[in-house]
């Protein structure tokens, strides 16, 4: 499976074998550590969680984390934001840089995270736009 509509045609084809999804985690899913899960046999991977501010200011070490190669393919960029506008523009940086898919996280719980209005404590502000 070398892109998101070959794996989600795996995913509906109940003959075919379970998949093996390489989640993201801090410090570990980089670019090298999804081409070796890749070659070691997974059929999708995250990045570890990325700011989504990093990216729309062009944060060196951030943008850095958003970068894709084939060979780690079918691949997503997950972010977290305090902001829609914020998340949205990161959104479209990402799908430009190559991704396959967004993971947007609204669940950390990690206070370095929380503190900043994002991940766990974003259902409490986040609102989407009316137009």
């Amino acid at each position: 499976m070398n892109t998101i509509h070959e794996f989600i045609d795996h995913l509906k084809d109940p003959t075919k074998r379970k998949v093996l999804v390489v989640a993201p985690m801090a410090g570990i899913s980089n670019r090298p550590f999804r081409t070796i899960m890749r070659r070691l046999g997974s059929d999708i991977s995250v990045s570890e969680l990325v700011s989504a501010k990093g990216i729309v200011y062009g944060g060196k070490k951030t943008l850095h984390l958003i970068r894709i190669s084939d060979q780690e393919r079918p691949v997503g960029i997950q972010l977290f934001g305090e902001d829609i506008p914020s998340l949205c523009e990161a959104a479209k940086i990402v799908e430009q840089n190559g991704a396959d898919f967004i993971d947007l996280n609204f669940g950390c719980p990690v206070v370095k995270v929380v503190r900043r209005g994002a991940g766990a404590v974003s259902y409490t502000h986040l609102t989407l736009p009316t137009s």
